[in-house]
């Protein structure tokens, strides 16, 4: 079951790169023709603006909203991702403050993790998640410590170990990014809480191959459940807690393999709608 929930947030992560990709794609050759006169051929961005007489309220109205798309998308990506970067950093400084070296270190001794990629907060909130791009580590609290017996907390390391090996907190970040940015392509919102639930779901099997068991995990999600959860201690980080844990107990009992999250008809039709656009600008284009 590990390698199908892997290979399904794998295709979610493609999925929003591959519109993302293609719709940059087109902005870049559609303002690279329009203010330089670049002969990239006729993508449809353009075709489109064509398709009316030039000089008249259409075209110019055609123009605009086809500039404002792009100013629109350009503006969304860089505000949310220096926003994301901002929080990421202030957050990473707040957590060197809290962080309880050797507490770390004798975690990282009792269950065979290395001593630089855990870090163990000195706070009574329940926290178990993992953090950082480049290099991602895990982070639990003294009061989730303390919470949980020896065998939910093996689960819970073993859970938040997919999350660094798998660097969720960057494609969460990426997928983030792009569903903010192009949510007028329905498809990327739904890739987007998809790859959420679906790199829990590869967590948690990964969890109970490593411990040998669902009871060490149903416990500590049942013992967090329990407990008020804050507001995440990260912008972009894959928590063991999140939304998706009702979700995740019900596949502990009743495992069903089909994704988490439908996508409804209207949302499908207006995705395939753009994305068939979107093709057809690639085609032009090599015309």
């Amino acid at each position: 079951m590990t390698k199908l929930w892997t290979r399904r947030s794998s295709a979610m992560l493609a999925v929003g790169i591959l519109i993302a990709a293609l719709v940059l794609s087109q902005m870049a050759m559609y303002e690279a023709h329009l203010l330089w006169g670049a002969n990239m051929h006729r993508n449809l961005l353009d075709y489109c603006a064509g398709l009316f007489y030039r000089s008249s309220f259409l075209y110019y109205a055609i123009h605009i909203a086809l500039n404002a798309l792009v100013i629109y998308t350009l503006f969304r990506l860089i505000h949310t991702g220096l926003r994301q970067i901002m929080l990421d950093r202030t957050y990473g400084n707040r957590l060197s403050r809290l962080s309880a070296k050797h507490g770390a270190d004798r975690l990282a001794v009792r269950f065979g993790h290395g001593a630089n990629d855990l870090v163990v907060l000195e706070d009574e909130r329940m926290v178990a998640l993992t953090a950082g791009f480049g290099k991602p580590r895990i982070v639990l609290s003294t009061g989730l410590i303390d919470l949980l017996d020896e065998r939910e907390l093996q689960a819970v390391l073993a859970h938040e170990a997919s999350h660094r090996i798998h660097r969720d907190p960057l494609k969460l970040f990426v997928l983030r990014l792009i569903s903010d940015a192009f949510g007028y392509i329905p498809l990327t919102r739904w890739a987007y809480r998809n790859y959420s639930i679906l790199c829990e779901l590869t967590a948690d099997e990964h969890a109970i191959a490593s411990t040998g068991s669902e009871a060490g995990l149903g416990g500590a999600m049942l013992k967090m459940l329990g407990r008020a959860r804050s507001k995440p201690m990260f912008p972009a980080a894959a928590g063991f807690a999140d939304g998706s844990i009702n979700y995740r107990l019900r596949q502990l009992v009743e495992p069903k393999p089909a994704l988490p999250i439908r996508l409804d008809a209207r949302s499908l039709a207006i995705s395939l709608s753009v994305l068939a656009l979107l093709l057809g600008m690639i085609v032009l284009a090599g015309t």
